[in-house]
């Protein structure tokens, strides 16, 4: 009777390709969880800290992010997409744009960074998230 004993790197290889099926779409729920975490710590951060009226930002970052596969890297993008039409006079603006000046400050505008304070909130629940459901089973 043939007999196949796995050891050493081949041992390794072998638990790691079976570790691997499904891992792709586990990195895919991990990664949504975490967007919808940091999009609504960020709807939040901005309800209490913007002035009124708020919530036009917030309400333009996309519910559900696209993933994004590029190499050996996988990643969401969270942040505001679309027109921007805000407070002032119905000036349109890209909502990235409005995003960054709010975060980083323009000329005599000051930052209020928004984005920093939310994520250093959700960072946490964030990577108890992604520990969960990449926590091989």
């Amino acid at each position: 009777m043939a007999q196949m004993i796995v050891t050493g790197l081949d041992g390794l290889l072998n638990t790691m390709e079976s570790a691997q099926s499904g891992l792709d779409q586990k990195v895919d729920a991990a990664l949504q969880k975490a967007a919808d975490e940091l999009r609504q710590a960020l709807v939040d951060e901005e309800m209490k800290k913007f002035k009124a009226p708020s919530g036009e930002l917030g309400s333009l970052i996309p519910e559900r992010p696209q993933t994004v596969r590029g190499g050996s890297e996988t990643f969401v993008e969270v942040y505001p997409t679309g027109s921007y039409h805000g407070s002032r006079g119905g000036h349109e603006r890209r909502a990235e744009e409005v995003g960054f000046v709010v975060e980083y400050g323009h000329g005599t505008v000051p930052p209020n960074p928004w984005n920093k304070r939310a994520r250093k909130k959700a960072e946490k629940r964030i990577n108890s998230i992604i520990r969960e459901e990449l926590t091989l089973q």
